[in-house]
């Protein structure tokens, strides 16, 4: 997802949520950009490399009480590149998240779920690829951190999210870390 996607979302997700900013029935949506890292493995030689990236997610969610909400999210992990192949990574996720209000306004969260992380290798010019360029991971994703009321129905969001992915038939492991700021619509 590029920046200028992320912009057209957030404005339709602003215009679709300023009908429903009457009545507060628990529901959310957001969107958010951030830094990516991850530490690859390679398991046929055992080398592991440290690459960042920049990423975005979407997320629309329903708090179900004061402490509890529950939470869907497309997330694009951005393109790690090396000297002869790039990893890129979009996930599809949900995640049960508990809330811990420290005030009216302030709040810590965690969360933990699922994602089902898809990984697409490219081969730098003059390489060719081994292995198959696409693979899909399920693998448990968490994350934690901070949201600040800035209206009643805006927040903004401080996040900290690790998601484990696979790429050339495992050949590639590892988690990706996320940290992120986001803007949030409840309606």
């Amino acid at each position: 997802m590029t920046i200028k996607q992320g912009l057209i979302a957030a404005a339709i997700l602003v215009c679709v949520s300023n009908t429903a900013f009457a009545r507060d029935n628990g529901g959310y949506a957001g969107v958010g950009f951030g830094s990516t890292w991850t530490n690859v493995q390679n398991t046929t030689t055992g080398v592991t490399t440290n690459y960042s990236s920049s990423g975005a997610h979407i997320f629309g969610g329903y708090q179900l009480n004061q402490n509890f909400a529950v939470e869907a999210e497309y997330v694009d992990l951005g393109k790690f590149s090396g000297t002869t192949v790039a990893v890129a990574g979009t996930g599809l996720g949900v995640s049960a998240v508990g809330i811990l209000p420290v005030s009216d306004k302030f709040s810590l969260y965690g969360k933990l779920g699922i994602a089902s992380v898809n990984s697409t290798l490219t081969a730098a010019p003059g390489y060719v690829l081994l292995v198959p360029a696409s693979e899909s991971k399920v693998g448990v994703s968490f994350g934690a951190g901070a949201e600040l009321a800035i209206a009643p129905q805006a927040a903004i969001r401080l996040s900290l999210d690790s998601y484990a992915y696979s790429a050339g038939t495992g050949q590639l492991t590892g988690n990706v870390g996320v940290v992120g700021i986001a803007g949030i619509f409840k309606f």
